[in-house]
């Protein structure tokens, strides 16, 4: 179990880069403990070596028991076409199900006890706040059933990972510890049962960062403009021929002019 957690906490830190939890996720692949340049900070990546993953409690006949109905996972997609987010949860009836976010579906594939929901449309190599609400989950495919408990999390692909949180609701306000500074992008998203939305209202996260970019699309705005050359220094690329033919013809010309001037 994750040391010092308490079910009557609003927020709970389940990972970090910054304390020694790692101890307390099974780890599987290759993983390993890297400075990012990018948000400033030690993480951990998973390279995808087959297949890396990280999951918790380490051992599976054990469970979390967490009362909080909502993870906060803050991650980065690093190159990557398959990534996956797997929880256990336990509902009213005592019936443990599986919710697995993943991206190598694109349609829902439901199962008794088990779903896998598309995640589509998702930010690569940008820092992401993903929150995941299992009470809304819970409720829309697993028959109206009523959120219990967090019995395991599971990670895989290839991406960087820095914090986990558990929260008693989306609205709750997160720790500073969750922003990077003005010069790092920072993507918010809100999965929902119709799959990921873009988050709008930046106070859900408790962050003041005014770089958050609210849109999935994000990648053209992560490349820096380039400065636009003056027109006395702009290279002339333009040709005087507009086709492939209008060349072959003007060179054809060219070879008779040239045949006639030997005669």
């Amino acid at each position: 179990m994750i040391p010092n957690f308490n079910n009557n906490d609003t927020c709970f830190e389940l990972f970090s880069y910054q304390v020694d939890v790692i101890k307390y996720w099974k780890q599987r692949g290759k993983i390993t403990k890297e400075f990012d340049p990018y948000s400033k900070s030690y993480i951990y990546y998973l390279h995808f070596c087959g297949v890396s993953r990280l999951s918790t409690p380490i051992d599976e006949k054990r469970s979390l028991h967490i009362n909080n109905p909502c993870l906060l996972f803050q991650f980065m997609l690093y190159n990557t076409k398959v990534f996956s987010i797997e929880i256990c949860v336990r509902d009213k009836s005592d019936s443990k199900r599986r919710l697995n976010i993943t991206s190598s579906v694109k349609e829902v594939d439901s199962k008794n006890l088990y779903i896998k929901i598309p995640f589509i449309d998702y930010p690569m190599n940008v820092w992401t706040n993903l929150i995941i609400d299992l009470t809304i989950l819970t409720q829309a495919y697993f028959k109206s059933q009523t959120f219990k408990t967090i019995e395991s999390i599971h990670l895989s692909g290839n991406l960087k990972i820095r914090k986990i949180f558990s929260l008693k609701s989306k609205e709750e306000p997160v720790l500073k510890s969750l922003d990077m500074g003005k010069s790092t992008p920072l993507v918010n998203l809100l999965f929902t049962e119709n799959g990921n939305s873009i988050t709008t209202n930046k106070k859900i996260l408790g962050i003041n960062n005014s770089t958050h970019i609210n849109t999935v699309n994000i990648d053209s705005k992560l490349i820096p403009e380039k400065k636009k050359a003056s027109p006395s220094h702009q290279p002339n690329n333009k040709s005087k021929y507009s086709t492939m033919s209008d060349i072959v013809i003007n060179r054809h010309k060219k070879f008779m002019a040239k045949k006639i001037v030997r005669k």
